[in-house]
């Protein structure tokens, strides 16, 4: 499968293998893919959102969310955490702890935006 604009700057990807291969060039493994997590990262001006769910009675779900053009693409941030707060209802053991994540982001984005100009002066 591949990359699939949602709206705006903001695209998810549900391939493993893409998910995968993340996870190993940012050497961001966990130690165990015996329970879900989600984790963020801030690559080359975009942001992403990385959800695994352990399947009980289903299968695996790998989940890449990307907002290009961060930290500008302050709508992609909300519309991502929109989403995210409409999922925690069906599964909030695996959406919360990714939505606190993205909340502690958001909040950050002046400092973070701040860096990243600086950065590439």
């Amino acid at each position: 499968m591949m990359e699939k604009k949602l709206v705006g700057d903001l695209y998810l990807d549900k391939d493993p293998i893409v998910f995968l291969d993340f996870l190993s060039d940012h050497f961001l493994c966990p130690k165990s893919y015996k329970s879900g997590f989600s984790l963020t990262k801030i690559y080359e001006n975009n942001f992403y959102l990385l959800i695994f769910i352990k399947g009980k009675d289903k299968d695996d779900e790998f989940l890449m969310f990307r907002v290009a053009n961060f930290p500008e693409s302050t709508e992609a941030m909300i519309d991502l955490n929109e989403h995210i707060i409409n999922k925690i209802g069906s599964d909030r053991q695996n959406y919360f702890p990714a939505q606190r994540k993205l909340q502690e982001v958001i909040l950050q984005m002046p400092a973070i935006s701040d860096m990243l100009v600086k950065k590439t002066k």
